[in-house]
């Protein structure tokens, strides 16, 4: 028995594409996490240490160029997810998509940006939410979309 909502359902590359990119995004919190760990608690410019850290802050910053690709290969591919509806999707997954969304690709470089505030070059990070306003419509064209194909399968 699988916990899957659809064990038989294959998902697209497009899905799969996206998923990737939502995992390096959560990749990135969790680095910004433990960087914040080895800089003795110290997650922001304005913090002192809690304790004695390993190395000062910021340890190893994330670059606002990979932050930003994410988002942009992110809005790629939700575009054609929507363009290439070639599995029927389930809607929880769906809206699972658009929560990961909003927390990892719109919260997340906004998080950074106020982070590395101080560093004109790090605090580029705000600009991967921009085409994030895509990805949500797409995301939501997509729900739309399998909400319509549901209901006509219900009432056949």
């Amino acid at each position: 028995m699988s916990i899957a909502p659809v064990p038989t359902v294959p998902r697209s590359r497009s899905e799969r594409a996206f998923m990737v990119v939502v995992m390096l995004a959560a990749g990135q919190f969790f680095w910004v996490f433990v960087t914040g760990l080895f800089a003795g608690g110290q997650f922001h410019a304005d913090e002192w240490p809690r304790w004695d850290p390993v190395a000062p802050w910021p340890v190893l910053p994330i670059p606002a160029w990979l932050t930003t690709g994410l988002g942009c290969a992110a809005t790629v591919a939700a575009v054609l997810m929507v363009r290439r509806p070639r599995q029927h999707a389930e809607l929880p997954v769906l809206v699972h998509l658009l929560v990961l969304t909003l927390l990892l690709l719109v919260g997340l470089p906004v998080l950074l940006a106020a982070l590395y505030g101080q560093d004109d070059a790090l605090a580029a990070h705000w600009a991967a939410a921009v085409p994030q306003a895509v990805t949500v419509v797409a995301i939501a064209v997509r729900i739309a979309l399998t909400a319509r194909r549901r209901r006509g399968e219900v009432r056949s």
